[in-house]
């Protein structure tokens, strides 16, 4: 009930349009109904919920009790019970704006667009006037993309009030959609002129901007917007232009965003490794970085490297050291620096340095220890370095019987070249008191494996794993659990799926589910944990079993999950192949990644089909076959070259490859962030199964099955450029243009085919 409309009805008593309320049955029940709207406008919602019945008692089809009681659901986000309750109160009386602009946001809120889009309009036909209901009718369209006729309604609001800051930034929204980029300026622009901290508009500059080429012009518009008012969306827009991949300025201002970015996890922190490591290489580590790489693949001694400083200066480096602790490094330079900067400090070590204790410098090395547990030790390792690590490792081991004191720094130096866990002993560090840094360390390295493999003999067997094929993935991911992930970046605001599916797909003919709360999920292939504890941040209240063929993979997903205070996950250990087992049926199955691991893929994609609902839907992730063109020229390779997927092989293969000609096809796989860890470089180079597709495969088998193709989740650019090519495409569906923009553009799958499907209800 907006501020207009509670005036109204104090005046009248009735339907806030000095009409008499519908259904009613004398002063008795206008009496109740009065009350119930003035405890309605004091926020009272209980109270005037129990009001508004007791009208509904005594006069059951008094719309306006009706309408309200759904307003209070709607409220409460209880969208399909304001849905449900003003439809009642319209079919008492349909001539009331109210109750369709009501209804307009209930339904725009669950994701059915074209629904509030028509009671929008209805609300219109019956107060042309209503400036509210057209400028949500406005917002809906540009969520349909029905871009002209969303900017021919902020028209119409502007004819009215010129003055409207909203209508002026949703017409910016809907000709910049268009490609009027000029007149779009303009108008965020008349619109901050009018309110200069509407964060919406300065959000929407910033997106603007971003999307035209212009990542180093949105981030002051965005920056703005982040002092008016700390959300979400502009963090989540900063984070998007510190990982487009052009150019920035190396500012202070611009540093400190993406330190924010990293320690706050405002996205994912893998995507803003690749700046962090072009901004670490103009900081205060950049000439030691410049030394190490020159004289790679020699490895300078410590004094070489460092000087009688370095150390110092380079633990200086906040951003450094929270990318360390935080995320997997994506760059090669940056490897080799700290490939050459570990074999220095441990040759400190084992001359026992002291510097090494020092507070700030003890917080980087830690850090480094950290990095190479996430990356699993994949940096080279000479042999004269290997023996002088052992020696450092047995040092420690011993101290540790011994019961003496134990140097923190030694536990940092062998941390960095050997998991601590694996160390007779280990544990009695837990119970000692560390500096911070160390104490995160052993958490890492001690602890949370502890936890992990307690975690492992409580995860459920729901089938047996008896295919050849299987067995082998299994094995690999034991070993290599993947990926292995230290933080997520913010949630995604709450949504259902009929709401997700609904904004990504509204012109493909999607079917919303018929339940929006409890839905029942499966995520075939959950690796450790992202996939589905993403979903259910995104989606609470779903239902979901998760599962893989790994136990060491399923045990770090139960941790993380229990570390982030997930519920509603259910890991279990199974086979896709056995599933028909189970006895179930799903609303959802995602199946990230697994079809591409299993010898015959189809019949396994079948298997995952017959356990959806009808009408269900299914969101899976294939490799296609030109856009891995590059990674099989570098899997050929190392399989040439005879390297094994062995922890000493897959290091000696990953330098091979660094050490190729630049531009050749097998050296492009170093700008992959798969390549930068022991587990991903396996799944990526070293797999024991891998199955590659194309489209003309993928339309035949959804044809042949009765699945109904949504959608493919790409970057917006690039779905942008598919409509300019195919314009007689609005819905984007049509696989054979995607074919044809395929071989026009063979990287646009480079990470996979990623699409939603639905099975025919």
């Amino acid at each position: 009930m907006n501020r207009k409309e509670r005036r109204a009805a104090k005046k009248t008593g009735s339907n806030g349009h000095g009409r008499p309320a519908a259904g009613a049955a004398g002063d008795g029940v206008s009496g109740l109904y009065r009350q119930a709207v003035q405890l309605h406008q004091a926020g009272a919602l209980a109270e005037a919920e129990r009001g508004y019945r007791q009208v509904l008692k005594l006069a059951p089809r008094h719309a306006d009790s009706l309408h309200y009681l759904g307003v209070i659901a709607l409220q409460r986000g209880d969208n399909e019970a304001a849905i449900d309750l003003i439809g009642r109160a319209i079919a008492e009386n349909a001539a009331v704006p109210d109750f369709h602009y009501h209804c307009g946001i209930a339904l725009v809120a669950l994701g059915r667009l074209e629904p509030s889009i028509a009671a929008y309009r209805e609300a219109l036909r019956l107060k042309p006037d209503y400036a509210r209901a057209r400028i949500n009718l406005a917002v809906a369209l540009i969520a349909a993309r029905r871009w002209p006729e969303a900017a021919a309604e902020c028209r119409r609001v502007l004819e009215q009030d010129p003055n409207s800051a909203e209508a002026h930034n949703n017409l910016g929204l809907a000709l910049g959609a268009q490609g009027s980029v000029i007149e779009a300026t303009v108008a965020f622009k008349r619109a901050l002129e009018l309110k200069p901290d509407l964060i919406e508009a300065l959000n929407n500059q910033g997106k603007l901007l971003l999307e035209t080429g212009s990542p180093d012009g949105a981030l002051p518009a965005l920056s703005r917007a982040l002092k008016v008012r700390e959300t979400e969306e502009t963090k989540r827009l900063i984070a998007a232009c510190l990982t487009s991949g052009r150019p920035l300025p190396a500012t202070e201002s611009t540093r400190a965003l993406l330190l924010r970015a990293f320690s706050e996890s405002w996205v994912w922190p893998d995507e803003l490794a690749g700046i962090a490591a072009s901004f670490i290489k103009t900081g205060s580590a950049r000439e030691y970085l410049k030394g190490a790489n020159a004289a790679w693949p020699a490895l300078l001694s410590a004094h070489e490297l460092l000087g009688s400083s370095g150390l110092a200066e380079i633990a200086i480096d906040e951003l450094l050291r929270c990318h360390l602790e935080t995320t997997r490094n994506h760059d090669v330079e940056l490897e080799r620096f700290l490939t050459a900067t570990r074999a220095a400090i441990l040759e400190l070590a084992a001359a026992g340095a002291p510097e090494l204790e020092r507070e700030h410098i003890l917080r980087l090395v830690a850090a480094l220890a950290r990095q190479c547990f996430i990356n699993e030790y994949v940096f080279a390792c000479g042999d004269d370095e290997r023996k002088r690590a052992e020696a450092l490792r047995d040092r420690l081991a011993d101290a540790l019987k011994a019961g003496g004191e134990t140097p923190a720094a030694w536990i940092a130096v062998v941390g960095a070249y050997f998991p601590l866990q694996a160390i007779a002993g280990a544990e009695n560090l837990l119970a000692k008191s560390w500096p911070n840094a160390i104490a995160a360390l052993l958490a890492q390295q001690v602890r949370e494996p502890k936890e992990e493999l307690a975690l492992q003999a409580a995860i459920p067997r729901l089938t047996a794993i008896k295919d050849e094929v299987s067995l082998r993935v299994q094995e690999q991911y034991e070993q290599n659990p993947y990926p292995r992930w230290v933080r997520l970046g913010a949630p995604a605001r709450p949504r259902t799926f009929n709401r997700i599916l609904g904004e990504a797909f509204p012109l493909s003919g999607f079917v919303p589910l018929p339940k929006e709360a409890g839905v029942e999920v499966l995520i075939a292939g959950c690796g450790t944990g992202q996939q589905p504890i993403e979903r259910m941040r995104e989606c609470a209240g779903a239902r979901m079993l998760a599962i893989d063929l790994s136990l060491a993979s399923l045990a770090y997903a139960s941790r993380k999950t229990k570390d982030l205070g997930i519920s509603g996950i259910e890991y279990a250990q199974a086979d896709i192949l056995e599933l028909g087992t189970l006895g179930r049926s799903f609303d959802v199955i995602e199946s990230g990644g697994v079809l591409v691991a299993i010898a015959d893929p189809f019949t396994a994609w079948r298997k995952l089909a017959m356990l959806l609902a009808p009408g269900g839907l299914m969101y899976i992730g294939l490799y296609s076959e030109r856009a891995r063109r590059n990674i099989v020229a570098a899997q050929k390779y190392l399989a040439a070259q005879g390297f094994r997927a062995t922890p000493e092989d897959m290091r000696r293969g990953r330098q091979a490859i660094m050490a190729l000609a630049d531009g050749s096809r097998a050296k492009s796989v170093t700008a992959a962030g798969d390549f930068f860890t022991m587990s991903t470089c396996r799944d990526l180079l070293f797999h024991v199964q891998e199955t590659r597709f194309t489209l003309p495969e993928i339309a035949g088998f959804l044809k042949e099955n009765g699945l109904k193709f949504l959608g493919f989740v790409l970057p917006e650019p690039v779905q942008k450029r598919y409509s300019e090519r195919f314009p007689d495409d609005p819905a984007r569906t049509n696989l054979e243009h995607w074919d044809q923009f395929e071989r026009e553009n063979p990287d646009s799958f480079i990470s996979m085919y990623q699409f939603w499907v639905q099975k025919a209800a």
